[in-house]
Formats: C-alpha cells, structure tokens, sequence
C-alpha cells in the first residue's frame, strides 16, 4: 500500500510499507499523511531534547523526502552542504590551524567531475586543482585550500 505525504511547504513524498500513527505529546509535526484513513495524521516529528533534537519518522519514505529532511538538518545545524555532489561521491571537510582540508572519495564505477568552489593543492601529488577536479572509479584526493589565489 502507497501513501503520500506533505511537508510544512506543501510537497508531496511517496511513502510505504508501514504507517504508523503518531500521538503527539511534546513533539511537533514536520510532515503529514496525505490520504487514505491517515489524512491529516502527522507522520514525521521533530522533539526538542536538551541542546539537541530528536526525529521520528513514522513511515518509510522515498529518498527525495530524505534528501529534503536531512538537507534541512543540516542547514539547521550549521553544516556545509556540497550541492550538485555525482551520485556516489562523498566529500569531507576538515579545518584545523591555519588550514582547510577537502577529502573526495568517488565511490562509483565510473569517473565523476566534482566543481571546487576554490583553488586546492592536492595534499597527495601536489599538483594546483582549480575548477573541477576528476575523480577516476574508487579513487581518493585529499585537497589543502590555498590562500591568496593561485599559487
């Protein structure tokens, strides 16, 4: 059985297998079921606990609502977002003294193309990458941010 749910924004998100019904003591509502016996239930929660919060996910939902629900997480929380990431590549930020480290991990079969937003040296072949860089299969670079421009 298929159900659709909406978002405090209005978009519709396929969701299946399961729907439980959720009785809302503290917690607030972040997504609803759309139709069916659930219409109007809500179906995803968020609940303040401490500094933090917690997020109940009563369904199981397509991965277009989950890259909404965690983008938002993360803007929340102040994380960097990496947009327009290949599919299969994941990217890592480091900072420490005096310096920033990019790490690319291309986890896919095939070559991706990620686009820097600034001039890198590659910690691993020291070679200037500026633009995009190209990632082989399974491949690793491991990128230093280079202050002042192009060196």
């Amino acid at each position: 059985m298929r159900f659709i749910r909406r978002d405090a924004e209005g978009n519709l998100y396929a969701c299946s297998q399961w729907c439980d019904i959720l009785r809302l003591e503290s917690a607030q509502p972040i997504a609803w079921y759309e139709d069916d016996y659930y219409a109007g239930v809500p179906a995803a929660t968020v609940n303040r606990f401490g500094a933090g919060k917690v997020y109940y996910i009563g369904t199981y939902p397509g991965e277009n609502y989950w890259l909404k629900l965690l983008g938002d997480i993360a803007l929340d929380a102040g994380l960097e977002q990496f947009e327009e990431l290949p599919e299969g590549v994941q990217v890592f930020k480091r900072t420490g003294e005096n310096r920033e480290l990019l790490f690319l991990l291309n986890l896919s079969r095939t070559a991706q193309n990620i686009r820097l937003d600034k001039n890198y040296r590659s910690a691993l072949t020291g070679t200037l990458e500026t633009g995009t860089v190209m990632l082989p299969p399974f491949a690793v670079q491991i990128l230093q941010a280079v202050s002042g421009g192009r060196q």
